[in-house]
């Protein structure tokens, strides 16, 4: 959760000193611990993130205009999204949106068929989009 506080942090504007102190100050707390504990499941992961983005929104708001807070963490959520993602279909959507490779040469590159490459994709595309719209 550490990564989705500083990717908030610094979209938002803040510098990383003020983003390390802010990570720190709520890792500090009391119910952090409490807070972050469910995390163990992807299901866990995403209701202990929708906490801490409730922390860190709270924490970010009087200083942050609005839009800019929920570009922050629309941005944080889909990066932390695709972290969740099966490793297989993670690595599709790596290698198809970030690195530019066709599905030919992502299917020669690890076995796969062209067509388990487009499911792969089609199925990692749902569940970013479809996660990431509830933000």
């Amino acid at each position: 959760m550490d990564s989705v506080i500083h990717r908030i942090a610094r979209e938002a504007g803040l510098s990383r000193a003020r983003s390390g102190r802010l990570r720190r100050r709520l890792a500090e707390s009391p119910r952090w611990q409490a807070l972050i504990a469910p995390a163990r499941t992807d299901h866990g992961a995403r209701r202990v993130r929708a906490r801490v983005i409730a922390e860190v929104r709270a924490e970010l708001a009087p200083r942050t205009d609005t839009s800019t807070l929920q570009r922050a963490v629309h941005t944080a959520v889909l990066l932390d999204e695709v972290s969740l993602l099966p490793p297989r279909q993670r690595y599709a959507l790596w290698s198809a949106a970030i690195e530019g490779r066709p599905a030919a040469d992502i299917a020669r590159r690890t076995g796969w068929t062209a067509s388990q490459v487009h499911r792969l994709l089609g199925s990692a595309l749902t569940t970013v989009t479809v996660r990431a719209q509830r933000w």
